[in-house]
């Protein structure tokens, strides 16, 4: 894999900031789309499933996973990251199994180059 790059703090601003307006335009969507009755909630949860993969699949190919044991840095499908046990601990680690090494460990999440 290429060069990864460390998030930084100014980096996680920058993915809080795009999901919160996400969310915020899937919220605004659903407020015009609601009142139309059972068709347009229909069409609100199919929208918001199609956004909520799309995101999802963004992030996957954006970031990747480094194994603080081996150093070896990887990246997940968009699938895998949707299924996989969610959270990233405050110093920017999650534990997976690492394909290269193994060992279920502590991952960095790192920006793909």
């Amino acid at each position: 894999m290429k060069q990864n790059q460390q998030v930084e703090s100014r980096n996680w601003l920058k993915i809080v900031a795009f999901v919160f307006t996400f969310f915020v335009l899937l919220l605004g969507s659903g407020y015009l789309l609601l009142p139309w009755g059972v068709s347009g909630m229909v069409a609100w949860m199919i929208l918001m499933i199609a956004a909520i993969l799309l995101l999802v699949r963004l992030l996957s190919k954006r970031f990747a996973y480094q194994c603080l044991k081996c150093g070896y840095a990887f990246s997940v499908s968009a699938i895998q990251d949707y299924f996989r046990p969610q959270g990233i601990s405050r110093d920017g680690t999650k534990v997976m199994v690492c394909p290269s090494c193994q060992r279920e460990a502590e991952m960095s999440v790192v920006i793909q180059k």
